[in-house]
């Protein structure tokens, strides 16, 4: 598990990963903030399931927040949760 949060907006991530020989089988979230936030989330777990750790480590804010339109303000929700994302990874290599 891995546990981020946003310093300015109070925003918390924290996010799970079941991997099994290199492979993410399971991405889940908990989430304390806004929408865009909870949809960053849920939207990088369903990107990475079947992904290796490899390539779910290269997930990134850029993409998410293209994917989901985030603009302005809101942009920083999708590096929140990539950064979750990066976390619970490197927890688990290191």
């Amino acid at each position: 598990m891995a546990t981020v949060s946003g310093a300015g907006c109070g925003d918390v991530v924290r996010m799970w990963l079941r991997v099994v020989s290199d492979e993410v089988r399971a991405a889940r979230h908990k989430v304390r903030g806004c929408p865009a936030l909870v949809a960053s989330a849920d939207y990088l777990c369903e990107s990475v399931e079947g992904l290796d750790l490899d390539a779910a480590v290269e997930m990134n804010g850029e993409r998410v927040a293209d994917a989901l339109g985030l603009v302005g303000g809101k942009r920083h929700c999708a590096y929140l949760a990539a950064a979750a994302l990066r976390r619970a990874v490197w927890k688990l290599v290191l």
